[in-house]
């Protein structure tokens, strides 16, 4: 589909060869962590597979547009991270937010955008 070879798949993913291999060779149910299926479903939504599930099984397609399959999949994943962190930012410091003072709704996300940018997309994206 998208002809990548193992080496091009483990660099995208930040996962060995030898586990693509593994995953590759195996029949049945992939057994690997979380964590390593995560990155390689991402490493692959970003370069335009979509995975589907139409009710009668699941499967995969190439987006119609790439860049869209990408924007969608970073817009997914940054978005998750997001919402977890305003959350803690606002259970946190929730009697600063109830004022409901705008200065302060765009100073948290702000703050919570810029962390997420620096620190943990860098970590958690997929790829070396």
């Amino acid at each position: 589909m998208l002809r990548l070879e193992q080496t091009q798949l483990a660099q995208k993913s930040g996962v060995s060869v030898e586990t693509i291999k593994r995953l590759e060779a195996g029949t049945g149910k992939l057994k690997a962590k979380f964590e390593t299926l995560r990155m390689i479903r991402l490493s692959l939504e970003f370069s335009g597979v979509v995975f589907t599930d139409d009710g009668e099984g699941a499967g995969v397609r190439l987006a119609s547009d790439p860049t869209d399959a990408f924007v969608d999949a970073m817009t997914k994943e940054f978005s998750g991270y997001f919402r977890q962190a305003l959350k803690q930012e606002f259970k946190t410091n929730s009697e600063r937010y109830k004022n409901g003072k705008k200065a302060d709704l765009v100073s948290a996300v702000l703050k919570q955008v810029s962390n997420i940018m620096r620190h943990v997309l860098p970590q958690e994206l997929p790829g070396k």
